[in-house]
């Protein structure tokens, strides 16, 4: 709970650095350099999958991390991403031709490909600070080393008119940043040897971890070749965005997550009945936070995109509301996620991933030929048949059953039609009197947030769901018992519903 609350607060914090710099980079930048960047992190993101699945997973999973194991895991590690750094230095002009055709691609992936031995060196670092639920140190890292690579360097090169290479300047000085300040803030054995028995344990797991992983990134980004391949490069930068801030209010929930989930069930991974009551409340809490959360983006897409990005993107309004549609699935297949890799099941999460890969790239494939929405569409329908798959897989691991994932989903569903509905209301109201995107935005989303904060707190059963009342119960429990003096204020009471604090 502890780690949860860090990784919570981090990543909110850098949820809105990351807002504030996009929406002064989408000013700066056009959508073709934002499309060649996206180009450029689909081939790198590739080649370190390699790097960040392979090993540094095997270390937070094992039950017991040797010394050995940890010296082993970071030479391999340093030999993984020298090798790859060479590949991509050497055939960057290929690896461009085969994948985007674009110009610009191959000069920025010969730079790009220092980042995979940067990466290298803080590896098995941050997989132990992870290991440890130190998640204060990880996210003071993740932090910090933002604000030096994008709100310093990112934004002093975009102001000074060096265009796409800003992204890469930044790319490059956040990874370097995160790799030093891991590498003081957990010091740990290190060597180029590697002992054999230690290289197959950590193998064995990571092998098969590394194999879900290009599913997942194949699934990730094969939608990005898609339009890249076929839309061009400025539509790869419209969809970009769509795609990227959903993702981003998805990350802030499920992320939060996904990252403390998996070594907090790796500790009890041969108790499914623990196991199970995890993946209810974690889907239980997802669910009560995106479900309002993606119905209001529907509503005020326009706002947010023309708030956020400014004239000239009003391409991106289309596949962002088809997106927003399913977030809730693309955010809670990560609970599952984080239990089958818990409980070693990396292979029959593997082959699960493939069939997403084929899925998303598929159906993209059949709506890039109605355009960036269409293809939002067939992202949406690959992501519904992962999560099917994912949650197959739950249920074989824990004491579950498919009524509970049902009831675990949808208790929180009237939430989202509260709220759809609030939304279209008051912004039928608003918009003709807001001069400004900004101003519709601000209001209506106040507006629908004190009725729902009504609304809950008389009927919280309409809008939480039983798995929604025992996640909150737990969450003010603990609240109780880091900050007591809080808990037994006479406001913080009148604020709860009785139901979550009454046993």
């Amino acid at each position: 709970m502890s780690a949860g609350f860090w990784v919570l607060g981090g990543t909110w914090f850098q949820a809105v650095l990351r807002l504030a710099v996009v929406t002064i980079l989408a000013r700066l930048l056009g959508p073709a350099d934002f499309g060649v960047a996206a180009a450029a992190l689909v081939v790198i993101g590739f080649f370190r999958i390699f790097l960040r699945t392979g090993v540094r997973p095997a270390v937070v999973q094992r039950p017991e991390m040797a010394e050995r194991h940890i010296r082993t895991a970071f030479a391999l590690s340093m030999y993984i991403g020298v090798a790859f750094a060479i590949v991509v230095a050497v055939g960057a002009d290929a690896i461009s031709r085969a994948t985007f055709d674009m110009p610009e691609l191959g000069r920025i992936l010969q730079v790009l490909a220092l980042m995979l031995p940067l990466q290298s060196l803080g590896t098995v670092a941050t997989a132990l600070l992870e290991r440890e639920l130190r998640f204060d140190r990880v996210m003071r890292i993740e932090v910090i080393s933002y604000i030096v690579g994008y709100g310093f360097f990112g934004l002093s090169l975009a102001f000074a008119g060096y265009g796409v290479w800003a992204l890469v300047a930044a790319y490059l000085v956040q990874e370097g940043c995160r790799t030093g300040a891991s590498l003081l803030a957990r010091p740990h054995p290190k060597s180029l040897r590697v002992e054999r028995r230690a290289a197959r344990e950590i193998i064995y797991f990571g092998t098969g971890f590394s194999v879900a992983r290009i599913g997942n990134w194949a699934a990730l980004n094969g939608d990005n070749w898609v339009v890249g391949r076929w839309l061009g490069q400025e539509a790869l930068g419209f969809y970009k965005y769509a795609y990227e801030l959903t993702g981003m209010i998805a990350n802030v929930f499920a992320a939060v997550l996904d990252r403390v989930l998996f070594p907090a069930m790796a500790r009890v991974q041969s108790d499914p009945v623990r196991l199970a009551a995890a993946y209810r409340r974690g889907v239980a809490l997802v669910s009560l936070v995106v479900f309002p959360t993606s119905a209001m983006i529907i509503v005020l897409a326009p706002e947010l995109i023309l708030g956020v990005l400014g004239e000239g993107w009003e391409s991106v309004v289309g596949p962002f509301r088809v997106l927003a549609a399913v977030l809730l699935i693309r955010a809670t297949y990560k609970v599952s996620d984080s239990m089958a890799r818990a409980t070693g099941a990396v292979y029959r999460r593997a082959w699960r991933q493939s069939i997403y890969a084929v899925a998303v790239i598929g159906f993209a494939w059949v709506g890039q030929h109605w355009g960036l929405t269409a293809v939002a569409v067939g992202v949406g329908l690959g992501i519904f048949v992962n999560f099917l798959l994912m949650a197959q897989l739950s249920l074989s691991l824990a004491e579950l059953h498919w009524r509970d994932v049902v009831v675990a989903h949808l208790g929180a569903a009237p939430s989202f039609a509260i709220t759809l509905g609030l939304g279209l209301g008051i912004s039928a109201i608003v918009r003709p009197l807001a001069y400004h995107p900004i101003f519709t935005l601000l209001i209506v989303a106040l507006a629908a947030g004190l009725l729902l904060g009504v609304i809950l707190r008389f009927t919280p059963r309409l809008l939480l769901g039983p798995d929604g009342i025992g996640a909150l119960r737990m969450l003010v429990d603990f609240l109780a018992t880091q900050a007591p003096g809080v808990t037994r204020s006479r406001w913080f009471v009148r604020l709860l519903p009785r139901v979550l604090t009454s046993r």
